[in-house]
């Protein structure tokens, strides 16, 4: 269910744009998703604490799976400054202005 500018999920809350009323699924991009081995500081309003479950090398990105469900698309050289490895813990973000919300 959604309430203007904020979305229930099963896992939480989510600040968005606009949800709308009634049921609506959310669509959030890959590289819309920024990590951090620290709680970070700043304008985002969607922030998770995680674990890597797992990373997929794709040409010059990498897709790192979360074990909350949502994908990070990095730089392998990101990968590497932030030590990231199966079982990592991280920090995720999102600003609400990256996430899409569509009537269901």
């Amino acid at each position: 269910m959604s309430g203007s500018g904020r979305l229930r999920t099963p896992g939480g809350v989510l600040a968005v744009p606009s949800a709308g009323a009634g049921e609506v699924f959310a669509v959030i991009h890959p590289r819309a998703v920024a990590l951090y081995r620290t709680h970070p500081e700043g304008t985002p309003r969607n922030v998770w604490r995680g674990h890597v479950a797992g990373l997929d090398v794709e040409g010059p990105r990498v897709r790192v799976a979360g074990t909350i469900p949502i994908v990070a698309e990095v730089t392998p050289a990101a990968v590497a400054d932030l030590h990231l490895d199966q079982g990592s813990e991280v920090w995720v973000s999102v600003k609400a202005t990256e996430i899409t919300v569509y009537p269901s």
